[in-house]
């Protein structure tokens, strides 16, 4: 863990504050060297893992994950006896802090994927309401007041039309009539 670059320096700092409670365990636990999934295992690579995704190697860092990985490491120092179930306690409340945070960051960017897709189907649909306009405009002598009617009403509601009915709808089709 100290070797991997990844891994921001003030985190493994942190970590290494596990190195004596961690033999603890070993000592009591002999399962932890021979189980790859010992909760002890467990939440020392979800520390690392958090720290190295969201912590940053010039300090920043998101989430607060810094300062819950401290709260974690501070919990083991302070509570660990001769029992390790602190341990377990500690990786699944971890694990559900993190996993919340991946579902928050998901959300956020089927979101921003959401809204880039609408703003460009918003795009296209101005632009086919724009040729529709032109086709029944073109080489025609129009006033004033009628150009702007058909460039601002009748162009959002044309817009409107098409992105919630659809090029086959009858509300489409009516509004070019």
């Amino acid at each position: 863990m100290l070797n991997d670059e990844n891994l921001p320096d003030r985190v493994k700092a942190l970590l290494s504050y596990l190195h004596t409670p961690f033999l603890k365990i070993a000592f009591i636990d002999p399962g932890f060297f021979e189980k790859s999934d010992h909760p002890a295992r467990l939440l020392l690579n979800s520390l690392a893992e958090a720290g190295s995704r969201w912590v940053g190697n010039d300090g920043t860092q998101q989430y607060d994950i810094y300062e819950k990985i401290r709260e974690v490491v501070d919990k083991v120092l302070k509570e660990l006896d001769q029992d390790i179930k602190i341990i377990t306690t500690l990786l699944l409340e971890f694990n559900s802090y993190t996993k919340g945070i991946v579902r928050r960051q998901e959300l956020m960017e089927k979101r921003a994927t959401e809204k880039a897709q609408g703003e460009e189907k918003l795009r296209e649909v101005k632009l086919r309401v724009n040729d529709e306009i032109r086709k029944r405009t073109h080489n025609r002598e129009l006033p004033s007041a009628l150009l702007l009617f058909l460039l601002q009403p009748w162009s959002d509601y044309l817009s409107f039309a098409l992105l919630r009915y659809g090029e086959n709808s009858d509300k489409w089709n009516n509004a070019l009539i």
